[in-house]
């Protein structure tokens, strides 16, 4: 469980929580920072990250990138962190 997982953590500087969906919406509200690959492109599939409230994170570093042939798509390394208050 989540709960589990924080606990083993303890005081770590740092937890990644590497899905599903349901772990990644219920760990979404305890993060301060998120660190994603966001795709340019639809792929089937039933795993996705959730949708966040974008206002309460702001996005610190995106690093572009083209995915090498045969891919067609831009992907970007993205990290955001969530606005104090």
């Amino acid at each position: 469980s989540l709960e589990a997982a924080r606990a083993l953590a303890g005081d770590a500087a740092r937890a990644f929580v590497i899905g599903g969906g349901e772990l990644y919406r219920a760990a979404l509200v305890h993060a301060a920072e998120l660190v994603l690959t966001e795709i340019e492109r639809d792929f089937e599939g039933d795993a996705r990250f959730p949708d966040f409230d974008r206002s309460v994170f702001r996005e610190q570093s995106r690093e572009p990138h083209r995915a090498a042939p045969p891919n067609d798509f831009d992907y970007a390394f993205v990290t955001y962190r969530r606005i104090a208050g």
